[in-house]
C-alpha cells in the first residue's frame, strides 16, 4: 500500500505503518526476453566502478514443511525437485562466474535465504559453498550467512557448514513461548531452537541471528517481553523484529478471516510491542542498525550493509531472487519449473528487469539506504555531483517536518521516530514515474509470479 503520493501535503503518510521493506529500487514491471536481458545486464564489460564489496544471494525455494504464515516463494522438498534445482543453479552460477564482469568483481559476501535453506542435506548445502569458491572471487573473510530452521539445523549439519565456511546463521525461532508456536502452527519445538542456539553457540559460531514476531493473535504483553528477555539472556548476537503480516494466500490469513484464527492487534497495539522490545534491547546493550535489526556491537550483517548501505554489486540466484548487477535490477522466475528451463536452455532466468538510469540510483540510494538508518551526504555527492539537499529538497523538508529525519554534516539519517516507521521513509522515495509500480498488487519475490 502507497500512503505518500505527494510528500509536500499528505496528513495520512503516519496513518499506516508500513511493514514491508523496499527491497529493490527501481520497483520493476518491464518483463525482458532472454535477449534483452542479457544485453541489459552488459555482463562482457569489465566492472570498472565496484570491485569489492558484491554478494551472493542465494534462494533455497524448499522447506520440510510450509508455515501457515510464511509468504515466501517455496515448496514442498521432494528429492527429484531438488535434484533438478541444484543442476540448474550450479549453470546458473556459471552463466554469471564465466563473464568479465563478474570476474572482476569481488564478493565479500553470500546469504542462503529461502524457503528453509537447511531443508537441504549437509552435502548440498556445502555443494553449492564450494561450487561459489571455486566460481566466483571471494574476499578472504568472507561473511557465509544462512538462514535455518531449527528442526532441521542440527549439530551434524552445523559442524558439516561451519566447516565448509559458514560464519553467520539465522534461525527462524519467531518466539520462545509454547502457546504461541501452537497458535502460529511452528514446526519446532521451543526446546529444538533452544538446542540450535546452544549448538551454534559451542561449536564456535558467535554470530547468530533469530527472527522475533510480534503482534500475533493474543499474544500479551508478558510473552512478547519474555521472548526478548530469553533472546538477551541467551546472548544472541542479532536479533530481527518483524511485525505479523497477513498475506491473503496465506492459510493464516484464511483462518483469521474464517474465524478459526483470533486477529492480529492493530496498528496501535504493534506500535506498543515494537517500542517495548526496542527499549528493553538498547537497555541491553544491543544497537540497531536496520529498520528491523538489534545487534550486539561489531556484529552487523555484511550482506545487509553491502546492498543496502554501500550499493554494491548484488549477484541474485535461484527462483525469485532479486539481483544488481552493472545497473541492471532483476528479478528471476518464481515458478521452479519454468526457472529449470530458461536455465537449460542457457537465458539467464530474469521475468523482471530494469537498466537503471542515473536518476533512479539517486533514488534507490536514498529508498534502501535508509533502511539501515542512514545515508552518507558525502558518499552521495561524490557518485552523483550533487548534494542530497540539492536533489530532494521537498521529500527532506516533508520528513523533516514530520520529525522522521535529522540532518547533520554528515548524514540524513532516521530518527528513533523514524526508526519506528523506517519502511514508510524509504518509499518517500520512490520517483513519480514509479508510484503506480509500487501500488500494483504483485510479488514475485513470494509466490513467484508467471511471465504473461
Amino acid at each position: 500500500m502507497e500512503k505518500c503520493q505527494s510528500v509536500a501535503v499528505v496528513d495520512s503518510f503516519l496513518d499506516y505503518r508500513e511493514p514491508i521493506c523496499l527491497s529493490h529500487y527501481p520497483p520493476l514491471s518491464k518483463s525482458p526476453t532472454a535477449g534483452e536481458a542479457s544485453a541489459g545486464l552488459s555482463l562482457i564489460d569489465r566492472n570498472e566502478s565496484n570491485h569489492k564489496n558484491a554478494t551472493i544471494y542465494i534462494h533455497i525455494p524448499f522447506c520440510d514443511k510450509i508455515c501457515a504464515f510464511c509468504p515466501f516463494n517455496k515448496y514442498l522438498k521432494e528429492e527429484k525437485k531438488v535434484a533438478n534445482y541444484l543442476k540448474a543453479l550450479f549453470q546458473e552460477i556459471d552463466l554469471y562466474a564465466d563473464t568479465p564482469f563478474v570476474k572482476d568483481t569481488e564478493f565479500s559476501s553470500i546469504a542462503f535465504g529461502g524457503g528453509t535453506p537447511t531443508a537441504l542435506t549437509s552435502e548440498q548445502l556445502c555443494s553449492i559453498i564450494e561450487k561459489c569458491k571455486s566460481s566466483f572471487r571471494l574476499s578472504r573473510d568472507v561473511e557465509i550467512g544462512v538462514e535455518g530452521n531449527p528442526e532441521n539445523y542440527t549439530r551434524e549439519k552445523m559442524e558439516a557448514t561451519f566447516a565448509a565456511g559458514v560464519n553467520r546463521i539465522s534461525l527462524g525461532v519467531q518466539t520462545f513461548d509454547p502457546q504461541l508456536t501452537e497458535v502460529m502452527e511452528l514446526h519446532h519445538k521451543v526446546e529444538e531452537a533452544l538446542e540450535a542456539i546452544q549448538n551454534a553457540h559451542e561449536l564456535g559460531c558467535h554470530n547468530v541471528g533469530i527472527d522475533l514476531i510480534y503482534n500475533m493473535p493474543e499474544q500479551t504483553d508478558e510473552q512478547w517481553l519474555a521472548d526478548i528477555d530469553k533472546a538477551i539472556e541467551l546472548g544472541i548476537e542479532h536479533v530481527c523484529l518483524f511485525s505479523i503480516t497477513t498475506p491473503p494466500f496465506t492459510k493464516f490469513k484464511k483462518d483469521i478471516d474464517n474465524g478459526r484464527k483470533p486477529p492480529v492487534g492493530d496498528q496501535s497495539r504493534e506500535i506498543y510491542l515494537y517500542k517495548l522490545a526496542e527499549k528493553r534491547l538498547l537497555e541491553a546493550g544491543y544497537e540497531q542498525y536496520s529498520v528491523y535489526d538489534f545487534i550486539l556491537p561489531n556484529k552487523v550483517n555484511i550482506h545487509a550493509l553491502n546492498y543496502f548501505s554501500r550499493q554494491s554489486e548484488l549477484v541474485g540466484l535461484g527462483p525469485s531472487a532479486f539481483g544488481y548487477l552493472n545497473n541492471y535490477m532483476y528479478i528471476n522466475n518464481g515458478q521452479l519449473e519454468e526457472y529449470c528451463e530458461q536455465i537449460d536452455n542457457q537465458y539467464y532466468p530474469i521475468i523482471y528487469g530494469e537498466k537503471a538510469s542515473v536518476e533512479d540510483e539517486m533514488y534507490g540510494m536514498m529508498a534502501k539506504g535508509l533502511r539501515m538508518l542512514k545515508v552518507s551526504k558525502a558518499i552521495f555527492e561524490k557518485k552523483f555531483n550533487i548534494t542530497i539537499e540539492e536533489k530532494f529538497p521537498e521529500q527532506l523538508a516533508y520528513l523533516q517536518a514530520q520529525g522522521l529525519i535529522e540532518i547533520d554534516d554528515y548524514d540524513v539519517k532516521l530518527t528513533r521516530k523514524g526508526r519506528l516507521y523506517g519502511n514508510n521513509v524509504c518509499r518517500a522515495f520512490i520517483s513519480d514515474n514509479y508510484k503506480e509500480v509500487a501500488r500494483m498488487n504483485r510479488n514475485p519475490l513470494t509466490k513467484g509470479v508467471k511471465r504473461t
